[in-house]
């Protein structure tokens, strides 16, 4: 009588307590509104011009469809002057500048 009793006083307080249980499941897993997965950012493409270089904090900007984009260039080496046309392969950095992680002599003449 005693086990009996036990045992259903534990099923009454799981039932009123589920999170005791242990297991997440599939909703518990999902991230709410408040919530974000930081993932690895994808590369993107940029066409532009180039209009300045700061080899000192290794920097560039470059201007592509009408708006100024600086990027950084730790990793790579800048072979570019000022006035040439380039492919930017870059990943953004959130509170940063965009990072370079590749960059193409452009054959276009539209930016």
């Amino acid at each position: 009588m005693k086990k009996l009793l036990t045992l259903a006083l534990a099923l009454i307080i799981l039932a009123a307590f589920p999170g005791l249980s242990g297991a997440q499941t599939a909703e518990e897993k999902k991230p709410t509104a408040g919530e974000k997965r930081i993932d690895k950012p994808s590369p993107k493409l940029m066409t532009g011009k180039v209009i300045q270089v700061n080899e000192q904090e290794k920097t560039f900007t470059i201007v592509a469809k009408g708006k100024e984009y600086k990027f950084t260039f730790q990793k790579i080496e800048f072979p570019y002057k000022v006035g040439e046309v380039i492919d930017v392969t870059y990943t953004e950095n959130p509170g940063g500048p965009m990072e370079a992680t590749n960059l193409n002599s452009s054959k276009a003449n539209i930016y």
